[in-house]
């Protein structure tokens, strides 16, 4: 099912499929192979019987001694948004499974790293679409386990299509476990199917939006772009929205972490009017009268950028959210 028929906008779920390539995992700890006793990132126990890892920049989960389940989520950089009417970035891939206890007993104590996706850079000239985000991977014997990032919102009006999803010979978005979400395209008369940066699978694709103004479309918001799609849902196919897919979430995220612990939202797609950031921490779309330099998606969130404006002061788009990785593990 990846008609987006599994989630609902105004209140995003996760499940099987959606999520950036996540698979069903089993979120209960093993036995037998001792507690883990681990460092890296910011360690807590919040008294739930489980104690968490939080990674915001890159390092390493060092393993001293034990084995348990250890269920994880990885989270790609979000990408940038397009420049001048241009698209909002695609969130990044939302990644949660779980490595199982023989996994552990097998490979045994040591030192594993973490590398953090960073966000795409928003697009400052009309030739280019914003940057895709970064891969953030943990490393590990069975791996390495990884996110890749959103793609970039679609560039300024007049140029041609700013790169696409990678699509199968039937034309769906091929296959990509790991995929991030896919930019919005810029909001030019560009039929659909010109959309941003890549996305798999998992990540729905972000539209364009603002066709010529006419009867039938907007005549008070011509040429605005599409909002980049989330982990959640894609940005819709709509004459009428420019908003970012709303992003994802799982029941042990602490409620700290992300964006009321929602991750990888797509931006929402500028120019006349302004698309809504989706869920997840990414950035709202731009309009002529935003202010320069705009607000970047929230850090360590992979949301997607925002698309700059247009028709007035053209301001660029904005910077998705770096990536970041989180473990819990049975006490």
């Amino acid at each position: 099912m990846l008609g987006n028929s599994w989630f609902k906008k105004e209140k995003p779920l996760f499940g099987l499929i959606g999520l950036g390539g996540g698979v069903g995992s089993n979120l209960v700890g093993g036995g037998g192979g001792g507690p883990i006793n681990a460092t890296g990132g910011t360690k807590s126990t919040p008294g739930d019987g489980y104690t968490y890892h939080h990674f915001i920049s890159s390092g390493a989960f060092t393993v001293v001694s034990g084995a348990k389940d250890l269920d994880y989520l990885i989270i790609g950089g979000g990408g940038g948004g397009g420049w001048d009417r241009g698209g909002g970035g695609g969130g990044g891939a939302f990644v949660p499974a779980t490595i199982p206890e023989s996994d552990f007993l097998s490979a045994g104590s040591g030192t594993y790293p973490i590398t953090i996706g960073s966000g795409g850079n928003g697009s400052t000239t009309s030739s280019t679409r914003g940057l895709s985000g970064g891969t953030t991977t943990f490393t590990f014997p069975t791996g390495p386990f990884l996110a890749k990032g959103g793609g970039g919102g679609g560039g300024g009006p007049g140029n041609p299509p700013q790169g696409g999803p990678t699509l199968t010979s039937s034309g769906a978005p091929s296959a990509d476990p790991f995929g991030g979400s896919g930019g919005g395209s810029e909001g030019s008369s560009w039929g659909l199917d010109n959309r941003g940066g890549t996305g798999g699978t998992y990540g729905n694709p972000g539209f364009k939006w603002g066709n010529v103004p006419s009867p039938t479309t907007n005549p008070n918001c011509p040429y605005t772009g599409g909002g980049g799609g989330g982990a959640g849902d894609g940005g819709p196919n709509s004459t009428s929205s420019s908003d970012g897919g709303d992003g994802a979430t799982l029941p042990w995220i602490l409620p700290t972490w992300g964006d009321s612990q929602y991750f990888c939202g797509g931006g929402g797609g500028g120019g006349v009017c302004q698309g809504t950031a989706g869920s997840g921490g990414a950035a709202i779309g731009r309009s002529p009268t935003s202010p320069d330099p705009g607000a970047d998606a929230d850090d360590n969130t992979g949301g997607g950028g925002g698309g700059g404006s247009g028709g007035g002061p053209t301001t660029p788009g904005t910077k998705g959210g770096p990536g970041c990785v989180m473990f819990r593990y049975l006490v």
